[in-house]
């Protein structure tokens, strides 16, 4: 009887120790649009539970755990799955809510039914958008004769500029040849009316007046004269003397 009771005692103690050393590991499973999915299978460590309502709980003592959670379809196909981890210290209530992503193996399978897929022709454009698209066209046509019409009148204006130019510089050039053969020839004027008056001087026997000069050239204005007079002086034909209000000029031997 008393062995009984020892064995009974122990086992109640046992249980006792038992419970008090168990912990509550529990939670709540989504979808990634964090609505609640049901018959999703949970694993922890070989221990399974089925969501009701997205909700799974497990009694587990301590230590770290690793827990998975699992959704299949209609044909037993994997297409959502989550796996984390948990360390249990103590005994009390642990929550870990699960969000359950698509698996790699239906993303695959997805993708190889996509390019599997074959892409008929392009639809026609609607009347409307055909209508957009003349349209458009129209406008670039437009554009580029538009353009073309400014680069060619540019040209044109730029060449005309340049021909004008040109003219202005002919006409220049001929006025400086027209310049310079009338200075030459008055030049050459210049010289054979010096010429005459240093003659008309040495007919004088090298010595007469610029009055005199004046007289026997009457054609010959006074500015003129005086202008003959000073350019012989300066080439050392004649000299010049001033005498009361005239000048006599006498001729270098």
């Amino acid at each position: 009887m008393k062995l009984k009771f020892a064995f009974f005692t122990a086992f109640f103690l046992l249980m006792i120790i038992s419970t008090v050393q168990a912990a509550v590991l529990q939670g709540v499973v989504y979808d990634y649009s964090l609505n609640r999915i049901n018959n999703v299978e949970v694993q922890l460590d070989g221990e399974k539970d089925v969501t009701e309502n997205g909700e799974y709980m497990f009694e587990v003592s301590l230590g770290e755990y690793t827990i998975t959670a699992k959704r299949y379809n209609e044909a037993g196909r994997l297409i959502a799955s989550e796996t984390d981890t948990i360390k249990i210290k103590e005994e009390k209530k642990y929550v870990l809510d699960l969000i359950l992503f698509e698996s790699l193996e239906t993303e695959e399978e997805l993708l190889e039914e996509t390019e599997n897929i074959d892409v008929g022709l392009e639809e026609e454009p609607g009347p409307l958008v055909g209508a957009y698209l003349l349209l458009f066209r129209i406008f670039i046509a437009v554009v580029v004769v538009f353009f073309a019409y400014w680069i060619i009148k540019k040209i044109r204006k730029k060449g005309y500029k340049k021909k004008l130019l040109e003219t202005e510089e002919e006409q220049i050039k001929k006025r400086e040849k027209e310049l310079e053969a009338k200075k030459q020839e008055k030049e050459s004027k210049t010289e054979d009316d010096a010429d005459k008056i240093l003659s008309f001087i040495k007919q004088e026997g090298g010595r007469t007046t610029q009055l005199d000069i004046r007289k026997r050239y009457p054609s010959y204005s006074e500015a003129k004269i005086s202008l003959i007079i000073a350019d012989l002086e300066e080439q050392g034909k004649i000299k010049k003397i001033k005498k009361g209000r005239g000048n006599i000029i006498i001729a270098n031997q």
